[in-house]
């Protein structure tokens, strides 16, 4: 069984910190596959294809078929469902009942075997500034912030037009020596939410 999670909320290295800590990938909505194989007798849903079939659909190498087996999670390249989309794929193996996979997910057991994800959370309806409660930029909270007063365009940040004015403004209106980076903070928390309730309104 192959259960597709697409995450709308859109991916920045700027803006990461709290939803993901890897740098190179520009802002778009990410839809993530999550290859879900199953073994052993599922008496219930005997039409459910079987993990070597799944596999083979995949079109997973030998090698990375018996890294599934073993227990291990290995890459898988999805294809995109358009131009604007970033399709990301793991494939492993999942000794449970299907009714359980939204459990499963839910209680994000996957995001826990992802070392590229540091730390997630949950926005729910249009969101609130309470749900970003926990983005802070660590570590080296003073490092960071000083990238974002100091942003450029092109920078790494990936950030848009209105984005940079609002933190060089917050440079310009402070301390030239001091690095507001609770304000800082603050600002990435709002930046993180206008662009998620306007993805959620808009798309992309």
């Amino acid at each position: 069984m192959i259960a597709r999670v697409t995450d709308s909320t859109p991916y920045s290295p700027g803006l990461s910190h709290w939803f993901v800590n890897w740098r190179g990938v520009g802002c778009a909505a990410v839809s993530v596959w999550f290859v879900l194989l199953f073994s052993g007798p599922i008496p219930e849903a005997t039409a459910l294809p079987t993990a070597d079939e799944v596999m083979q659909d995949l079109h997973l190498s030998d090698s990375d078929r018996e890294k599934i087996r073993q227990g291990e999670i290995v890459d898988w390249s999805p294809s995109e469902g358009s131009e604007r989309e970033l399709a990301l794929g793991m494939a492993f193996l999942a000794k449970t009942k299907p009714d359980d996979l939204e459990k499963v997910y839910r209680e994000a057991l996957v995001l826990k075997e992802v070392s590229v994800i540091t730390a997630h959370g949950t926005i729910t309806g249009e969101g609130t500034m309470a749900d970003l409660a926990g983005v802070a930029l660590q570590p080296n909270g003073e490092k960071e912030a000083r990238r974002y007063l100091n942003v450029e365009p092109g920078d790494e940040l990936n950030l848009d037009v209105r984005e940079m004015a609002a933190f060089q403004a917050l440079k310009a209106g402070g301390d030239a020596d001091a690095v507001p980076v609770q304000k800082v903070e603050a600002l990435v928390r709002q930046e993180l939410l206008a662009r998620y309730q306007a993805y959620r309104t808009k798309g992309l």
